[in-house]
């Protein structure tokens, strides 16, 4: 074998033959990738080689049947092949030598492609930001894809004398297993999962797999199955009748081997941030679905963008590990932009109807401008529609607001799917009866919780006699007035049994409002009456406001001109922009949480209970707190605090604590609140079964702004002032999501993607330099040594 290997490559490499197709297969990639617009890594600006691989397999499909076309039909056509097999040699050495020379060979020409890795990372901004570990994956998946097409190639000049022939069968049948199933799954005699099956079939699907940086179990055993089977069949030809059964008893293995490899299926994530590795939380949803799920992802084919480009290969790709994960999960895109312009705008508010609103993406090659729906509408045992593009930055670049959605696909994506497969609603109440903020300063935060899926209602706690258990989460906004013993107890029993509470509360009376009002006053305690309930739990909130030093601005009234009032901008301390201060799913990654007239938050030990508590937002560095009594005016504004006086870093403004919690009522309980429980079919109870509660010491974090003749609600965290928001909805939709979801889903909302970008500007300053670099200097590196291959010979065998 290792002679016929040695005899093939001095063949190879002894004709032009081989350093045409090389030369030719280096120029196209090269003009592919550094010249023409619509592929050029110089104008695409990401430090990425996909276009690369994207072209590379269409290329291959006719390199590697000029490479293989004439090592057996060459062979049988001079007759050399009876002599070969006289040899002491097998055929299956034979054959085996030959591959390998073949796939060498395709190797050689891989090769010089590594120069478009060192220049993307030589451009790079900074220097260096590829994802190595991803491109090598691809490589990996190339040489694998030129491993099936060479064997394919020598089973196809195994049939016949003619090279012409070989190389057209051979060019055929790689189109074919290559892309030939995904059409032919299209056709709609495939319905249901029969077409993802279809698709399975070809070589398409596991190469793109690959070609992403994840290495599959189920990938490898397709690619080697395909060459066994190939070289098997070659050696079945050149044996005879003799090697039929052998043949089908190898084609029996490997089909065997295939379905066992699709049941225990392993892979290894090779991208740098791990964007193909689903996080368990997501892999335990997805094994649990019990009916079918069609995900209808609506973004256009044609004409999009480079940056949108990107996100829809990246919403393929997350479906895709969904569909490995789970078979009851299948996706189709449909674009809404095809037909004519009546179908169209029609289709258009259909689709806004349902909540998917379109945006301008661009212009196309006619000028006409191209609208994408970048939403998907999941349909099983409900149908949810959820938004895919989130931009929650006014103003963001598009490959910001790209690169957080594609952040942010995993746990969208799941989170639809897990409502429209389970169809349990889950409960919020907001309390009322001791004034708590109005049903309009809170619609925001209700209208999100709705879109998500949640049923949300106001329960009066003066009017029950207990609260139901089917409530999975109460939230106390801003009480305001005091908590009588029986509703403290009705929240106590309610924790005791397993309920969740977020407690958002104002400890002292701060308001912009009220100084709008006096100039100046002094805040007091909101007599609440919850202090020794809040204790028992491990809480205590200070009775005093923050001051910090990052803050967000207020405008205030300095001066009259020409009866026009004059305003000015000044920093407002006591309007903290906290941020956050652990890895906890609650906060990692998200913006800073406005806070106004906030109160610290302490922690307590609590005995006899074991919980697990997390601070989840702090004060800055820089911070300072003034503790009732103490006069609060605008004079603070201009008599500016040095930053110095801002002494004290780091205070909790928010803290989460799970576990057993001890019951506030344990000595306390009168035998008329334990014959209430009784009298509902309730027992009381000392201790509660693991739960968990927020504490937020600003009962203002959830206030929307409400313009009462306008009927308008605003956005909860936009501040008209910085014309910026912040993320307090981000914070208690997180938390919310976070105490109700057991699965814990919502880790899989803080994943990173690192954007991989090129230094643009001198990309467009050096691009000739790269296009000689990586067009013209591989060609001389093939000249070079084609030139020095000869001379070796010439002098070998010249003696």
């Amino acid at each position: 074998m290792i002679r016929i290997f040695g005899k093939e490559l001095n063949t190879f490499f002894s004709s032009l033959t081989a350093y045409i197709a090389i030369g030719v297969f280096l120029v196209i990639t090269g003009l592919f990738l550094w010249v023409f617009p619509d592929y050029s890594l110089l104008d695409y600006c990401y430090a990425t080689l996909d276009q690369f691989f994207d072209i590379a397999p269409w290329i291959f499909t006719f390199l590697i049947p000029a490479i293989t076309m004439r090592t057996l039909a060459e062979e049988k056509q001079t007759g050399t092949i009876e002599f070969l097999v006289t040899k002491p040699l097998t055929i299956r050495d034979i054959v085996l030598g030959k591959y390998l020379a073949c796939l060498a060979l395709v190797a050689f020409a891989i090769l010089p492609t590594l120069l478009y890795f060192y220049s993307i990372s030589d451009l790079g901004s900074p220097k260096g930001n590829v994802d190595t570990g991803a491109i090598l994956a691809s490589y990996f998946g190339l040489l694998l894809l030129g491993g099936a097409y060479a064997s394919i190639g020598l089973f196809t000049s195994s049939l016949t004398k003619n090279q012409i022939v070989a190389f057209m069968s051979a060019a055929f049948l790689c189109f074919f297993l290559h892309w030939g199933f995904y059409y032919i799954s299209a056709l709609p005699v495939f319905f249901g999962n029969s077409d993802a099956f279809v698709q399975s079939l070809g070589i398409e699907n596991h190469y793109y797999s690959i070609s992403r940086g994840v290495i599959d179990t189920r990938d490898l055993v397709y690619f080697l199955s395909v060459i066994i089977f190939f070289l098997g069949l070659t050696i079945a030809v050149l044996s005879g009748k003799k090697a039929r059964k052998s043949l089908l008893i190898l084609l029996g293995v490997l089909v065997c081997i295939n379905i066992i490899s699709s049941r225990f299926r392993g892979d290894l994530d090779l991208t740098e941030d791990q964007r193909y590795s689903l996080s368990a939380p997501v892999e335990g949803m997805l094994g649990a679905i019990q009916t079918d799920v069609t995900v209808k992802v609506f973004m256009t084919a044609d004409f999009l963008p480079a940056d949108y480009k990107r996100f829809k290969k990246a919403i393929a790709e997350k479906l895709d590990d969904f569909q490995a994960e789970s078979s009851r999960v299948s996706y189709l895109f449909e674009d809404p932009n095809k037909g004519d312009p009546a179908l169209v705008r029609n289709r258009a508010v259909a689709l806004q109807r349902v909540g998917i609103k379109p945006f301008r993406a661009g212009k196309d090659r006619q000028g006409k401008d191209v609208y994408v729906f970048p939403a998907a509408v999941v349909e099983g045992a409900d149908t949810v529609v959820v938004n895919l593009m989130v931009n929650d930055v006014p103003g963001a670049a598009p490959e910001t607001v790209v690169n957080n959605s594609i952040s942010l696909l995993e746990y969208n994506l799941a989170d639809a799917i897990r409502r429209a497969s389970f169809q349990s609603e889950k409960v919020i109440a907001f309390t009322e009866g001791h004034g708590e903020l109005p049903a309009a300063n809170v619609a925001d935060m209700d209208r999100t919780l709705r879109a998500a899926g949640y049923a949300v209602g106001r329960l009066p706690l003066d009017k029950v006699d207990i609260i139901d258990p089917r409530i999975d989460l109460l939230v106390v906004a801003k009480p305001r007035t005091a908590f009588p013993e029986k509703d403290k107890f009705l929240i106590d029993q309610y924790v005791m049994g397993g309920g969740k509470v977020i407690w958002l509360l104002d400890r002292l009376t701060g308001s912009l409002d009220s100084m709008l009002m006096r100039n100046a006053y002094t805040p007091y305690d909101y007599p609440l009456n919850l202090e020794d309930q809040l204790f028992k739990y491990g809480y205590r909130i200070e009775p005093n406001i923050v001051m910090d030093f990052e803050c967000t601005p207020v405008k205030l009234v300095t001066g009259d001109l020409g009866g026009a009032a004059q305003t000015e901008v000044f920093d407002w301390h006591f309007h903290p922009a906290a941020a956050p201060f652990s890895d906890n799913p609650i906060v990692k990654n998200l913006d800073r949480v406005q806070f106004r007239f906030a109160s610290t938050v302490d922690t307590i030990a609590t005995k006899k209970t074991d919980l697990k508590k997390t601070v989840l937002l702090r004060t800055s560095n820089y911070t300072m707190t003034k503790y009732a009594p103490f006069l609060l005016s605008f004079d603070l504004v201009t008599e500016k605090p040095p930053k110095e006086a801002f002494k004290r870093q780091n205070l909790p403004l928010a803290v989460l604590s799970e576990g057993v919690f001890p019951s506030a009522y344990e000595f306390k309980a009168t035998s008329e609140m334990k014959g209430l429980l009784q009298s509902k079919g309730q027992e009381f109870r000392t201790s509660s079964v693991p739960t968990k509660m927020l504490v937020v010491g600003d009962g203002d974090i959830i206030k929307n702004d409400y313009d009462a003749e306008k009927k308008e609600v605003r956005g909860l965290g936009f501040d008209r002032v910085a014309q910026y928001t912040f993320a307090n909805k981000d914070f208690l939709m997180n938390a919310i999501e976070y105490m109700l979801d057991d699965g814990n889903l919502v880790s899989a909302k803080n994943r990173e993607v690192k954007l991989k970008l090129l230094d643009c500007t001198r990309a467009e300053e050096e691009k000739n330099y790269w296009r000689f670099i990586n067009i013209v200097l591989p060609l001389i590196l093939l000249l070079l040594f084609g030139f020095a291959y000869f001379y070796v010979r010439r002098m070998r065998f010249g003696r």
